[in-house]
């Protein structure tokens, strides 16, 4: 399980002004933590990049969580 608690703040301040931006990402990563057979990082990635693409420091906080190969595959 990855720890995600100081990005999570981070998107929380940035995404709060956007209604609904917020709660799509957040359902984006239970989707992720209750199918992780179904769903790899870079498809978390890939649905990441969707939601907070207008926050690219958001986004590049959240590719360190990625391992090389998996980084790799996200085109970074």
């Amino acid at each position: 399980m990855l720890n995600l608690a100081p990005p999570m703040l981070q998107v929380r301040e940035a995404l709060q002004d956007v209604p609904g931006k917020y709660e799509e990402f957040l359902r984006i990563l239970y989707d992720f933590e209750t199918n992780p057979d179904q769903r790899t990082a870079v498809d978390l990635y890939g649905d990441l990049c969707d939601i907070i693409q207008d926050w690219p420091q958001l986004l590049k906080d959240f590719a360190a969580f990625l391992l090389p190969e998996q980084a790799l595959q996200c085109g970074l």
